[in-house]
């Protein structure tokens, strides 16, 4: 069963120019002037590093630097098409090289890999990096069973290259990569004679070398003193319930699931779901369960097969969750007793794997179908039907399951400026050279303002290049905040909580070091009345978007 991956024959060319144009398609109005901003997509002038103890931090230095020669608008515009186009081509690839598969049904792969609605739904609500984590999923599965196959410097090279690109955007993934690692050393050992000693060997060298490129992040992760630790330390059932698969009001969570959605943000209304203008889709969604089934049946006696199949079933069980109560109790005890499992509040992320499987199974599936009709038809009536009809139907049914995508996902995600105000306000702070610290109001980790359609993540902290303040309380469903931290609480509790019943508090600010307040001006500006009453503020600034305060009775740090 040995196989090479051969990254640059022809046909790859052609499938990868193929998906190129198609997310062409996607994204070409998108590239017009301005920020793509989402839920949890709010990119700044400026891509600011982030923390060094972060998983994430890597990306961020190659964007910050990356930052000095593009404008942040153009990079963000060419990372997210480099997603998509990843997470296609990828996809075809994996098909491509470890099934046999026909031509056309590695593109059926491709597309509904790109097509899903976990795609669709991740990317509309600015979820990037767990979508990049996605669209790296099939490359990390092609280089493990690669490597599996024939394990020797080169395949163990690539092996941890694409473990380490998966684990530095999206911490989740390492929970899957695990997974599929487990699964595929069972499934191999039991069905074929492998290189045992080749496979120690090497493996334990690239887990070695993944453990020590990542010690940078790992270690403060696994010691608890990294910001992702200490947020995952805040996590609780609570969070599970709050961020828990939502079901379809007909067809239940299960189904739901299955059907590829699910995702806690699509019942909050901020885009829309391609099911709601595609009738049929259960049907559809029947199809693609339908169509691994019979994939795994057509290559039963391939251990790969099997390997995403079982983990396919696993992340269905996951990616429900809690909101179905015959697995509840599975995720519970996951969440309460797996080290660093707390970080997956929120289930629906595991149902990137099911598309993965869909998507590999379904391609088998499709392809023996065709194959069965070409051998018990007449030639022409079966080249007819197995080889142009069938095909052309399979093709288009992910189009059909998300007729929605195209052409900026239907005009629903468009480019937008921050208001000329903001860059003033930036200017004018730091026109002042002094060290301090701005607080931005309303706090809120999520908020809407003028200028944007619908609630973003605060983009403050990153815009302005003074060290700025914000809220970090998400407030969604019964949970108000996961990042307690010793900033956030004094905020809340000497500054916010008693604004209105003091009149100099200036001291309380000087706490913090806060120099200025900007209060943007959007649906609760008005609760924060009580900074025009203070004896010790004056405001100093009033634009269309913005208010800014200054604390007169600040004094420089010590």
């Amino acid at each position: 069963m040995t196989r090479s991956i051969t990254w640059f024959r022809t046909g790859e060319r052609s499938s990868s120019a193929f998906y190129f144009v198609l997310v062409l398609a996607i994204m070409l109005p998108l590239f017009r002037p301005g920020y793509l901003l989402a839920l949890d997509l709010s990119w700044t002038p400026n891509i600011p590093v982030q923390g060094i103890t972060n998983d994430y931090y890597v990306i961020f230095v190659v964007l910050h630097f990356l930052n000095y020669f593009l404008s942040s608008q153009l990079i963000e515009k060419i990372f997210l098409f480099g997603i998509l186009w990843l997470a296609a081509s990828g996809m075809h690839r994996l098909v491509k090289t470890f099934s046999t598969s026909e031509t056309w049904a590695c593109y059926f792969a491709g597309l509904l890999y790109l097509f899903s609605p976990f795609a669709y739904s991740r990317f509309l609500a600015g979820q990037y990096l767990i979508l990049l984590g996605f669209a790296l999923m099939p490359w990390f599965v092609a280089s493990l069973w690669n490597f599996l196959e024939s394990p020797n410097p080169r395949s163990s090279f690539r092996l941890l290259l694409w473990a380490l690109a998966v684990s530095i955007v999206d911490l989740h993934s390492i929970f899957v990569m695990a997974l599929l690692v487990v699964v595929s050393l069972v499934g191999i050992r039991l069905a074929e004679n492998i290189d045992f000693g080749g496979l120690l060997k090497w493996g334990l060298g690239t887990s070695l070398a993944w453990v020590v490129l990542s010690s940078y992040w790992l270690l403060p992760l696994l010691f608890g003193t990294s910001s992702t630790a200490l947020l995952i330390r805040n996590f609780n059932p609570q969070f599970v319930r709050a961020f828990q698969t939502v079901g379809d009001p007909r067809y239940g969570v299960l189904f739901n699931a299955a059907a590829m959605y699910g995702f806690w943000v699509d019942k909050l209304g901020h885009y829309r779901l391609p099911k709601s203008v595609v009738g049929i889709w259960p049907g559809l969604a029947v199809l693609f369960i339908v169509l691994a089934f019979i994939g795994l049946y057509a290559a039963r006696r391939r251990v790969f097969a099997w390997v995403l199949f079982i983990t396919g079933l696993v992340a269905l069980v996951l990616g429900v969750g809690v909101a179905y109560a015959p697995f509840a109790g599975i995720y519970y005890f996951l969440f309460n007793h797996v080290p660093f499992f707390k970080g997956d509040r929120e289930s629906e992320k595991f149902i990137g794997v099911l598309v993965m499987t869909y998507s590999f199974l379904g391609a088998i599936g499709a392809s023996w179908i065709a194959n069965v009709i070409r051998r018990n038809f007449t030639r022409s009536r079966g080249e007819l039907i197995g080889g142009i009809v069938l095909p052309f139907l399979i093709l288009i049914t992910p189009l059909i399951y998300n007729p929605i995508e195209t052409w900026g996902f239907a005009g629903q995600m468009k480019p937008t400026n921050y208001p000329a105000d903001w860059y003033a306000i930036n200017r004018q702070l730091n026109s002042d050279k002094s060290n301090f610290q701005v607080l931005f109001l309303p706090w809120h980790m999520y908020l809407s303002f003028n200028f944007t359609n619908g609630v973003i993540f605060n983009p403050a902290s990153s815009f302005f290049n003074k060290p700025t303040i914000q809220g970090n309380n998400i407030e969604i469903g019964t949970v108000y905040t996961g990042d307690n931290t010793p900033t956030s609480l004094y905020v809340e509790k000497h500054i916010l909580s008693v604004g209105s019943t003091m009149k100099n508090i200036g001291v309380n600010l000087n706490h913090l070091n806060i120099k200025y307040i900007i209060l943007a001006k959007n649906f609760d500006a008005g609760q924060y009345q009580w900074l025009n009453h203070q004896q010790d503020v004056t405001r100093i600034s009033d634009t269309k978007n913005l208010l800014v305060y200054k604390n007169d009775a600040w004094k420089a740090a010590p």
